[in-house]
């Protein structure tokens, strides 16, 4: 009989619903990167320099993209990389002051 894993292990990896192995610290990475993808937006939209936190928040949702919560580091994704983009018109808005 093989041996079996611990009920309660601290092993990060599990099974879906459909016997696949998921990384769950790749779940918390899709929603870490969902959240500073949030942050850099409003920080973006507010004129502070805090937009370029929206890197960090790229990284983490590409990393969290092989896990289960695949959608949302997209929506995090997409939000990270709209951050730039506001970012980027912003300072040239306010370098051509």
């Amino acid at each position: 009989m093989p041996p079996q894993n611990a009920p309660y292990s601290n092993n990060a990896i599990t099974m879906n619903q459909f016997g696949q192995s998921v990384n769950k610290t790749n779940n918390n990475m899709a929603i870490f990167g969902m959240v500073i993808g949030i942050f850099a937006i409003i920080a973006s939209l507010a004129g502070t320099m805090y937009g370029f936190v929206s890197v960090i928040g790229i990284v983490l949702c590409i990393k969290g993209r092989s896990g289960e919560k695949r959608t949302l580091a997209t929506v995090g994704l997409v939000l990270n990389i709209l951050a730039i983009v506001i970012f980027a018109i912003g300072a040239a808005i306010n370098g051509m002051e």
